[in-house]
């Protein structure tokens, strides 16, 4: 029994010697260099270190272990210490007067192992024009501290500087702080617009050094106006600008109401107008208004009206209204025509009322007649009769078929007017509306020229657009005419471009209707040949 004790006493004392020789419970290791497990155990056995990974830039005192044969574990302090400083390199720095800056505006650059801050020695003036020097303490983690200096210069320039809108540019001096420089303008002036508020960025040169500098122009004056003093009419508000007969200022003057009208108060008031322009500069000028209570009623503008029967009426465009002091579109016009039977022949009462803004009203009755369709005869005596009158006023005896043909193609045009209603198929009928009433379509127009043409004795005929496919508008009708040198185009009836198709080619009335919708498409076969 003595005899094994005595054995591993001798073992365990081995084993302390072994671990004592090869084993470090306590490690230094300076900022931002590596940790290695042979800096705690150079042993033979495998060992490797426990726990989180132990960052050597952030200086400090970590616990860890160590474990080897991945059976037995020894503690271990690492201690993380920074003894280097740091090295910083600066840059000399220009500010305006009145400009902040921070120690790190100085620094290009740092050289240490851990994280540094930065502080200045002493603020540096920032009133202070001219170059002053500054001295920044860097310190890192460790503690260790890196005294560096750095120039900073304050021109004698100012940023900005202010004129007033309209003026003349300031010379570049109003940007010094200091007398003892000198200044000019690199910027082109002529490029400034004066008369306008803005700001507007240009370059200087002072003692031979180029800044940029801001010139604002601005407006500090206020806008000047006449005004008017005005009567008008109780409850119906206008606007400001009545009252102001001239504004004057550099820049746009907007007028508006300091005090609002008592648009409800006869008799007289002083009305406050404020006159402001593009800065936020006012005015506030005063004029008088006198509002009169409107007592007169509308006036009713109608007289009786004769339709035929079967046919409708326009009862607002037969019947006005004018105002004292209202535009006739604000005057209620109310029209009862409920006694009224249109399809029935007879007189019948229509009761007419308007009532103004003011509640003035007014009160008509007309007299609407619905008389029989009117039944029309066509004769070609009569119709030949009516072409002749025309003639006779229209064409002497020394005209040219040529004159006389344009002759005839005016008068149609003067004398017909157009409305898009005809009936078609009767040439005689056509004419006869022509002569007779002075207004139709386009067959009107075609059938009113044929007679015209006939009996001055000029070749015509009939021509018709078809409808050819759903680009194609409604029919029309037109004439052929020859006066000696082949047929021609003659086209009396109005378009809203006014183009006049008086002698024209087939080119020429293709390339229209081409471009108009197939206007005046037709089929060639069915006519002779055409110029």
């Amino acid at each position: 029994m003595v005899i094994l004790l005595l054995v591993i006493l001798v073992a365990v004392m081995t084993v302390f010697a072994y671990l004592s020789h090869n084993y470090r419970n306590e490690v230094f290791v300076e900022a931002g260099d590596s940790l290695e497990v042979s800096d705690i155990w150079n042993g033979i056995y495998e060992a490797s270190l426990v726990g989180e990974a132990v960052d050597t830039t952030v200086p400090g005192e970590y616990r860890r272990a160590v474990k080897l044969l991945n059976l037995l574990q020894l503690p271990v302090t690492i201690t993380v210490k920074d003894t280097v400083v740091p090295h910083a390199v600066t840059q000399d720095l220009v500010r305006r007067k009145g400009e902040s800056c921070t120690p790190e505006d100085f620094i290009v650059s740092v050289d240490d192992k851990t994280d540094v801050v930065f502080a200045f020695e002493a603020q540096p003036d920032m009133e202070l024009m001219g170059t002053q020097q500054v001295t920044i303490i860097v310190t890192d983690e460790g503690n260790n501290k890196d005294i560096v200096k750095a120039n900073l210069f304050i021109p004698s320039v100012k940023e900005s500087a202010d004129m007033e809108v309209g003026e003349e540019v300031p010379g570049a001096e109003v940007y010094l702080e200091s007398e003892n420089s000198t200044a000019s303008y690199i910027t082109d002036l002529s490029t400034i617009d004066t008369a306008k508020l803005g700001s507007h960025t240009l370059s200087i040169l002072v003692d031979e050094m180029e800044y940029e500098v801001t010139l604002n122009v601005i407006d500090t004056t206020a806008p000047t106006g006449t005004l008017q003093d005005l009567t008008d009419w109780t409850n119906k508000p206008f606007a400001v600008e009545r009252f102001v007969i001239a504004t004057e200022d550099m820049t746009a003057v907007t007028p508006s109401y300091h005090t609002e009208p008592d648009w409800t108060k006869e008799g007289e008031q002083t009305v406050s107008v404020c006159l402001t322009d593009e800065a936020g500069n006012t005015a506030v000028l005063e004029a008088k208004l006198t509002l009169e209570a409107d007592t007169v009623a509308p006036v009713i503008n109608a007289g009786n009206i004769s339709v035929k029967v079967g046919k409708n009426i326009s009862y607002k465009k037969a019947i006005t209204v004018t105002d004292n002091c209202d535009l006739p579109e604000d005057v209620e016009l109310k029209i009862d025509s409920s006694a009224v039977n249109l399809k029935q022949v007879g007189e019948y009462k229509v009761i007419c009322t308007a009532v103004d803004t003011a509640g003035n009203e007014a009160q008509k009755e007309i007299t609407v007649q619905v008389v029989p369709e009117q039944v029309l005869t066509y004769e070609q005596a009569e119709i030949d009769q009516m072409a002749d009158a025309v003639l006779a006023k229209i064409i002497t005896p020394d005209m040219t078929i040529e004159q006389k043909c344009r002759a005839i193609f005016d008068w149609v045009k003067k004398n017909v007017s157009y409305i898009n209603n005809s009936e078609k198929g009767n040439w005689l009928r056509g004419a006869y509306e022509g002569f007779k009433l002075h207004k139709g379509d386009c067959y009107v127009y075609y059938a009113t020229s044929r007679a015209l043409l006939t009996r001055a004795g000029i070749p015509n005929l009939e021509i018709k657009k078809e409808k050819q496919d759903w680009t194609s508008q409604s029919n029309h009708y037109w004439n052929l005419v020859d006066i000696g040198g082949g047929w021609y185009h003659f086209d009396t009836t109005p378009r809203k471009d006014k183009t006049v198709f008086y002698m024209w080619t087939d080119a020429q009335l293709l390339e229209y209707s081409n471009s108009h919708k197939g206007s005046h498409n037709f089929t060639r076969e069915l006519y002779p040949a055409i110029n």
